[in-house]
């Protein structure tokens, strides 16, 4: 495992430019909020998270990467167009939808989204190239009823 985990890990490391940061998830506590089956204990108390985390933060910083933990509140369901948080926007483990804009995403990659943008608020950066999510006219990910779907439509 352990091996696997650094290969993980390098390759995450030099997938990263200059002038990067790694933005992560403060973990701590997640065995006690993490809701599982009692059949699913074994799988649930191997996860090795701390331990990529750890291998990520060293490697990033002996490149000179600096590395940032944030802590996860309210990232998986906060919309990242709108700001509108309700535990309703996340539908499912993998499906973001927000209740008020219709906004549709991964929701893991809208929790990641958050997460970069907790880190640029706090620390006064402005971002170069941020990522697009399907915010600026892009309708694919929209639902039927957005306004701007429906723009595009016609």
């Amino acid at each position: 495992m352990n091996a696997v985990l650094h290969q993980v890990s390098r390759a995450f490391v030099n997938s990263l430019r200059e002038g990067d940061v790694v933005v992560m998830e403060k973990l701590t506590g997640i065995r006690n909020r993490v809701r599982h089956r009692r059949s699913q204990n074994g799988d649930f108390h191997s996860w090795a998270f701390r331990k990529l985390q750890s291998f990520i933060t060293y490697k990033a910083l002996e490149r000179g990467i600096p590395v940032v933990y944030v802590k996860p509140t309210n990232t998986s369901i906060t919309c990242p167009r709108c700001g509108c948080i309700d535990k309703a926007n996340r539908r499912s483990q993998s499906l973001f939808r927000c209740v008020s804009c219709g906004f549709q995403h991964n929701a893991d990659f809208v929790a990641s989204l958050n997460l970069s943008r907790v880190e640029l608020a706090r620390s006064g950066w402005a971002p170069v190239n941020e990522p697009n999510a399907g915010m600026n006219g892009f309708s694919h990910y929209d639902s039927p009823a957005s306004p701007q779907a429906s723009a595009v439509g016609s």
